[in-house]
């Protein structure tokens, strides 16, 4: 159909001023370049009135095929396939392959889904909760006291007692169980002991060294400033020296003592202690020096 019409419409064009060129499915007409508007506006219409009339055909074939009742009769099995909206052929089931019985195929799909739902997803036997009572039970309201004055009255006292015991604790008055955590436990309690019963050079590195600068700032003498350059550096060399003794010392102790377990920080924790003069330690000591814990 398509090209019957081209073939008629070709002589007229061609002496208008038209050119004819090839489209995927249809040949239709264009201007020459150098030709006026009217001539493209001519070629515009045209060239939609042949679009219109392939696409009237192209649906026309396609309801005739849609209304053939069996196109394998047709010589040549599949000739419009072009047309339908399979490209090949298309084998159905045989009714030798479908089940005997609609109802039973349904029945064991659901036989199959109902054993492929979890024991977590099966039937509760209760409806489910909106979400809203579900979110309120789960979140539950917040303790609201009658008297607020007089609860924040009662937490201030709680706190101010447990302060009070905590601290009597430390100072070796009260019951070790209120001590803090950071100085609970056997473990903390031994590397007490150890700090406690020997003499370390951290605990006079301090008062040193302020009396070192002292000297130096009182005495400007050149001598003096000299001298206590010297020993300000031998001071630091001892408290190297004997910070590495006492730290392996102490991990040898904890070792052998607490094997099974967990005794992290408890060195930094005698070293903070061993740095601190005797009588300012908190807790208090509770063995003399020499004394073997």
């Amino acid at each position: 159909m398509i090209p019957s019409l081209m073939g008629f419409a070709r002589p007229l064009l061609r002496p208008a001023g038209f050119a004819v060129f090839s489209h995927p499915s249809l040949r239709v007409a264009r201007p020459s370049p150098q030709r006026s508007a009217l001539q493209q506006d001519c070629y515009s219409q045209e060239r939609s009135r042949l679009i219109r009339g392939a696409d009237r055909a192209r649906a026309d074939l396609r309801r005739a095929a849609e209304r053939i009742p069996d196109q394998a009769h047709y010589p040549g099995g599949w000739g419009i396939h072009h047309l339908t909206t399979y490209s090949c052929c298309v084998f159905r089931r045989s009714s030798s392959d479908a089940p005997a019985d609609a109802a039973t195929l349904v029945e064991d799909e659901a036989a199959e889904a109902q054993k492929a739902v979890p024991a977590a997803e099966a039937k509760k036997g209760r409806p489910t909760p909106k979400r809203s009572a579900a979110t309120t039970n789960q979140r539950g309201r917040a303790y609201v006291p009658p008297d607020r004055k007089a609860s924040a009255r009662a937490a201030k006292t709680a706190g101010r007692s447990d302060r009070e015991r905590q601290m009597l604790a430390m100072r070796g008055q009260g019951d070790p169980r209120d001590l803090p955590p950071r100085d609970a436990g056997p473990v903390r309690k031994f590397v007490r002991d150890y700090v406690d019963s020997r003499w370390t050079a951290l605990e006079f590195a301090m008062p040193v060294v302020i009396v070192i600068f002292l000297l130096a700032t009182l005495l400007r003498s050149a001598s003096v400033v000299v001298f206590s350059t010297l020993a300000l550096y031998a001071v630091i060399l001892l408290i190297v020296v004997a910070t590495f003794f006492f730290a392996r010392g102490l991990r040898k102790e904890l070792a052998r003592r607490f094997p099974n377990q967990n005794t992290k920080g408890a060195v930094a924790y005698g070293l903070l202690r061993s740095s601190n003069i005797r009588k300012m330690r908190l807790p208090k000591p509770a063995v003399k020096r020499g004394q073997r814990p």
